[in-house]
């Protein structure tokens, strides 16, 4: 059984198929490094802005309470967990749009965008159904004091926000898949200043409308994104020429057959997604039972990898969109160089950032320093410094994981990533973490159950960027087809009302070669 299971996941579907995992990079040209980086840099800056905003959202509560803190990203990440289901099916139009983008199939760039919005109005639906049980499931989570009331109310306002963040993700989408990343940059350092301004009013300053702490930061987040959205749809329906090439509002009416399309490839990115952040959080949930000062650290240690590994998280986002678009284009083999190059990057800025983990942590840590005395935040420190070695441990395997997870992702590679993720998170960290849970009184100390937690979870990323890595080699991705070639064929009409629209816009970012129409099959 397991000799067929890796048969079918790792064989090569045809023999001698096979991708290279570190084939030879190449500077310039469609997969070479140069251009990458050009899709890259504005989709790390844009990730520090999200980042950014959230790292100072944390330090802000942190000023506010020690226990505001704790709960944010307890709550935080559950929400994200119920969340990611809906948000990564529809953040999949990006992957549509690129493949479109890459077959010059623009005219459905439209339609494709409509049914993520539709998917994210069903999605909103369903997460204003799931807000209401914050506060059952985490009185039956059990954490310490005032943990529980403050982690349900930030859960209930992000999840009943949900539909905010899920249209927010169909209309970037328009512009990731196209590769127009800077106009991604500039909203989203506009909503995060916002966010941050209203951070600044909404936690320290209780209104009659919004209450203060824990509560306005949710709602300065959700308004943030709402503003977003605005901001978005002013700049995609403001330009006629974008109708005419794109089909914006044309294309609005519900297609089923698209629908499902984006559902069969984007649902299985979702379930992905679900389960790796299911595991995560039973991680961190395991590890706030092990006392207070287990559960500050472990959120000091995880905020600041959430910020230094923002430019791993950019790679994967641009090595998913330029694999979309070579793909769409039939350049497959491009693929192969293109991966190699986001490998050599993120693998040489990671040895970095695992030296800041390990030689120069109190650079960040610091900024994190409520309101404990001196002895009291000196073992925090302790036990972050141990649990940062574990985190330069498997965040190097973690950032090739991205890489390769980004290329299978852009290629349409969703289904084996999704059951991959399942098997694994749920018996190599669920379960383990789970029994670590039941016999965390057994225990030497409270913070050897700790290191033990924190070791079960690196072996799991470890082994999971292997699997990835093996995945790519395989070559079955190049098998895969997300959009129907009879879609790309553009009629003749459309040619000539599209042509006033070529000559008068800018295309200055797209890194696709022109390639003819491919004919019906």
């Amino acid at each position: 059984m397991i000799v067929t299971l890796y048969n079918s996941l790792f064989k090569p579907k045809v023999p001698g198929e096979q991708a290279a995992l570190l084939d030879k990079p190449q500077w310039s040209g469609t997969p070479g490094v140069k251009g990458l980086m050009t899709l890259a840099v504005p989709l790390v800056l844009t990730n520090a802005a999200v980042a950014v905003n959230m790292f100072l959202d944390r330090m802000l509560l942190a000023w506010y309470s020690d226990e505001a803190f704790a709960a944010a990203l307890q709550s935080g990440m559950l929400n994200w967990t119920v969340m990611v289901v809906f948000f990564q099916t529809v953040l999949y139009v990006g992957t549509f749009v690129a493949q479109y983008t890459g077959a010059r199939a623009d005219h459905r760039v439209g339609p494709v965008v409509w049914q993520g919005i539709y998917l994210s109005l069903i999605g909103g639906a369903i997460l204003a159904l799931i807000a209401p049980l914050g506060y059952p499931l985490f009185e039956f989570i059990g954490h310490e004091g005032e943990l529980p009331r403050l982690e349900a109310e930030y859960f209930m306002i992000m999840t009943a926000g949900g539909v905010v963040f899920l249209v927010n993700a169909a209309l970037m989408s328009f512009y990731t898949g196209r590769g127009k990343v800077k106009t991604i940059l500039l909203v989203n350092v506009w909503a995060a200043t916002l966010n941050f301004c209203l951070n600044v009013w909404m936690i320290f300053t209780p209104t009659w409308i919004f209450p203060a702490g824990i509560q306005g930061a949710a709602w300065a987040t959700v308004f943030a994104n709402l503003a977003a959205i605005g901001v978005y749809a002013a700049l995609m329906w403001a330009n006629p020429e974008s109708e005419v090439r794109f089909r914006l509002w044309s294309g609005r009416f519900f297609e089923p057959g698209l629908l499902r399309r984006l559902f069969r490839f984007g649902f299985p990115a979702g379930v992905h997604n679900f389960v790796e952040m299911s595991g995560i959080t039973t991680f961190m949930m395991v590890v706030g039972l092990f006392g207070f000062a287990a559960q500050y650290a472990s959120n000091l240690a995880m905020n600041l990898n959430l910020v230094l590994f923002i430019p791993a998280v950019g790679m994967h986002s641009a090595a998913s969109i330029r694999a979309g678009q070579l793909c769409g284009a039939e350049q497959k083999k491009l693929v192969e160089r293109m991966t190699a190059g986001a490998v050599l990057v993120t693998g040489l800025y990671m040895l970095a950032v695992c030296y800041i983990y390990i030689g120069i942590p109190h650079v960040f840590l610091d900024w994190f320093r409520g309101g404990q005395s001196a002895a009291e935040w000196a073992e925090l420190v302790r036990v972050t410094r141990i649990l940062l070695v574990f985190v330069a441990l498997f965040s190097l395997f973690d950032a090739f994981m991205l890489v390769y997870g980004g290329a299978l992702k852009g290629a349409g590679d969703t289904h084996y990533v999704m059951w991959l993720s399942m098997i694994f998170c749920v018996v190599f960290l669920i379960i383990p973490c789970v029994t670590i849970a039941l016999l965390r009184h057994h225990f030497p100390t409270q913070e050897i159950g700790l290191y033990v937690a924190w070791t079960v979870c690196s072996v799991y990323i470890i082994a999971l960027a292997v699997l990835h890595a093996l995945r790519f080699r395989t070559g079955r991705w190049k098998h895969i087809d997300v959009i129907h070639r009879e879609e790309t064929v553009i009629t003749l009409e459309h040619i000539q009302k599209l042509a006033p629209a070529l000559d008068s816009e800018e295309d200055s970012e797209e890194i696709i070669p022109a390639v003819e129409a491919p004919k019906p099959k």
